[in-house]
Order: C-alpha cells, then sequence, then structure tokens
C-alpha cells in the first residue's frame, strides 16, 4: 500500500469523514478481501485540460460511480498527491464489497470498461467543461473593440453570475 500522506476513507457511508491513519486504513482493506482479489491500487491522474478545484470531492464522486456500476459498497482509500508535476490521487480498493441488493460480501474485480469508466467519470466530475466555457468567453471579449464594449461585459458577467455562479471582475487587467 501507500507509504505516505492522509488517507481519506471512501464509500457510501464515509462521505463526511476526513484523514484516517495509515494503519486503520491497511486494516480495513485486508479485512475486505476475497479468495480471488485481496486488493487494487489505481491512480487517478486528470489530464491537463480537466482541472480540479476539490481533490477529495472529484475523487469521491469518481468512486461512486464505481462503486454504481459495481453495485456494491466499496472499501477504498485515496491519498493526493501534490509532490509531482502532475498532482494525482492514489486509490486503494478492498478485494471484497457489500452487494447493495442482498448485502453480501463479494469479489471487487477490475476489467477493462472499469478503467474505461474511470477515466470518463474523472472527466465528466472535472471543470473541463466549465474552464472551456469561460475561455471561450473571455476569448469572446478579447475580439470585441471598444465600441459597445461595456454592455457586452455586464452581458457576459450576468450571464456567467446567472449560469456558471461565478461572478468575475472584468473591471481590471484581462491578460492575467
Amino acid at each position: 500500500m501507500i507509504a505516505k500522506g492522509r488517507y481519506v476513507k471512501g464509500g457510501a457511508a464515509n462521505s463526511a469523514s476526513a484523514a484516517v491513519d495509515r494503519r486503520d486504513a491497511v486494516n480495513d482493506v485486508m479485512d475486505h478481501t476475497s479468495r480471488s482479489v485481496s486488493y487494487h491500487k489505481i491512480v487517478l491522474s486528470p489530464s491537463d485540460d480537466e482541472p480540479i478545484q476539490d481533490w477529495r470531492e472529484w475523487t469521491r464522486d469518481v468512486m461512486a460511480d464505481l462503486e454504481a456500476e459495481q453495485g456494491k459498497e466499496l472499501h477504498w482509500y485515496a491519498v493526493h498527491h501534490t509532490n509531482t508535476e502532475h498532482e494525482h490521487v492514489h486509490v486503494v480498493i478492498a478485494g471484497a464489497g457489500e452487494d447493495f441488493e442482498i448485502g453480501q460480501e463479494e469479489a471487487v474485480k477490475l476489467y477493462p470498461q472499469d478503467y474505461q469508466l474511470l477515466r470518463e467519470s474523472g472527466h465528466e466530475h472535472s471543470d473541463h467543461d466549465f474552464y472551456h466555457q469561460l475561455d471561450d468567453l473571455l476569448k469572446e471579449l478579447d475580439r470585441q473593440d471598444d465600441v459597445g464594449h461595456g454592455s457586452v461585459v455586464r452581458d457576459l458577467e450576468r450571464d456567467l453570475s446567472n449560469n456558471l455562479s461565478l461572478a468575475l471582475d472584468f473591471e481590471g487587467d484581462h491578460d492575467r
């Protein structure tokens, strides 16, 4: 398992939990192994054009999608790493989880379609669309000449505030 870092416990029952001790994480994972799988180690690593504002929330959302696909409550722990050029999250998933319908512990197996789901979910839960929409709006501002510029800025600011819940100050330096 992962050597150091702040471990965050995952799973449906732990959506508000904070950091946990490494020893507790190891014990919990090893308490939920199956005959065929002890545990899985995966890395969630969004691309450069998939910015993440809240890594904990993003990881929980991605893992919730995997739980839904598996039909099981998964026992997982994650560590967010910022010590490289590209931020990422290491996740350890126990080899057994409880089936949502019957509550019985079953093996957790990951197949190629599960990894594809993780990639798609990571993209969906990233801020990719927001930043591309914001970039498009800022490019539109750059294309405007000085005539009528103020009304365009006010309209765009209102649209951003209403549609994206973000109010921007367009009166400063736009070359940032």
